[in-house]
């Protein structure tokens, strides 16, 4: 009887240790999960900047090509006044 009893126990004792290691791997895949969705989230938002940083860019590439027009334009306005031989000079 003694040495069933003690079987048992055993069997108890490795069943509870199964099942705390079971429950210590649910932890930890929670764990990993939640740390997977915050790096997902965390990704995202990274590609949201990149995509915000793209389009100011765009938007100052487009401001730079006018100011170079308008410079053009400033430069062959000037360029015609300065050979206008009817220029007033003080």
């Amino acid at each position: 009887m003694d040495e069933a009893t003690e079987s048992l126990s055993q069997m108890f004792e490795g069943a509870r240790h199964i099942a705390v290691n079971a429950n210590d791997t649910v932890s930890s895949v929670q764990s990993a999960s939640v740390q997977a969705q915050l790096a997902e989230e965390q990704v995202n938002s990274t590609i949201q900047s990149v995509h915000n940083l793209t389009e100011d860019v765009r938007a100052a590439s487009e401001v730079v090509r006018e100011l170079d027009t308008n410079a053009q334009s400033a430069g062959s306005i000037l360029e015609s006044i300065s050979l206008s031989p009817n220029r007033l000079t003080y």
